[in-house]
């Protein structure tokens, strides 16, 4: 019998939260999710109650975000970042140790994060502050581009809008998207490309 995983998912939009919940149910039955916080202060707290093995951490939450609450837990538990940065931050990863997810979370994706993670489960957790602060200056310069818009899931959740190319509002099938602020009437030179992912 394969022995279980624990771990704490921090993530501030509720419907995020779950979803990764569900899918991490239907990819890896072992693991156990002991926690979930929906902001960086909760997210300390919990891990030092719970002191799961994994910490699945969006970058950008109220309070402390992700990359504050991984240099406060990463020596004492394996990192998986969750963000929606597909050009910048993602180089970092790719260059570091952590792992990470871009949302929408796939459902491969996410079965070869399962394959990495279970080979590190066994090993102590690799020190990330360098990586911790190379992920600061790739998210900062990122968020000047960064615009949110208001998308309709059942009630009003936040995604996000790149004023010059149009990034992934990390929604999948069957949201719904009601348009950018800055261009209500659909004007915004980036709506093509933003919409019809968002409603695909």
């Amino acid at each position: 019998m394969a022995s279980r995983v624990t771990a704490l998912i921090a993530e501030d939009e509720p419907l995020m939260r779950e979803r990764l919940k569900d899918k991490l149910e239907e990819v890896w039955p072992e693991l156990d999710v002991v926690a979930e916080a929906e902001d960086g202060d909760q997210a300390v707290a919990m891990f030092d109650e719970h002191q799961p093995q994994i910490a699945f951490l969006d970058i950008r939450m109220p309070g402390r975000s992700g990359l504050d609450v991984a240099a406060a837990i990463g020596a004492r538990c394996h990192v998986v970042f969750i963000t929606a940065y597909d050009q910048y931050a993602v180089k970092a990863f790719e260059a570091g140790a952590a792992d990470y997810l871009l949302k929408p979370v796939e459902t491969d994706r996410l079965l070869a994060m399962k394959e990495r993670m279970e080979r590190k489960i066994a090993t102590p957790p690799i020190d990330l502050s360098a990586l911790v602060a190379q992920l600061r200056v790739s998210v900062k310069g990122d968020a000047g581009r960064m615009k949110w818009v208001k998308a309709a899931v059942g009630k009003q959740v936040d995604g996000q809008h790149d004023q010059d190319n149009g990034a992934e509002s990390g929604l999948t099938g069957g949201d719904s998207f009601s348009g950018c602020r800055r261009s209500p009437d659909r004007s915004c030179s980036a709506w093509s490309a933003c919409s019809p992912r968002a409603v695909s």
